[in-house]
């Protein structure tokens, strides 16, 4: 099973505000094992380079 979702990472620096660093997009391929799910890869890119 593939899924697909989006991350938007944050930089917060002390005493500062936090502003948007990145958004990435992330490709998961999921495996069933023993009833449950779970990650055979992770691919992790950022949005802004594809």
């Amino acid at each position: 099973m593939v899924v697909h979702s989006y991350t938007t990472v944050y930089a917060s620096p002390r005493g500062g505000e936090s502003r948007v660093h990145r958004v990435c997009t992330c490709t998961d391929v999921l495996v069933r094992q023993g009833g449950r799910l779970l990650v055979r890869t992770r691919e992790v890119a950022r949005d802004d380079l594809r």
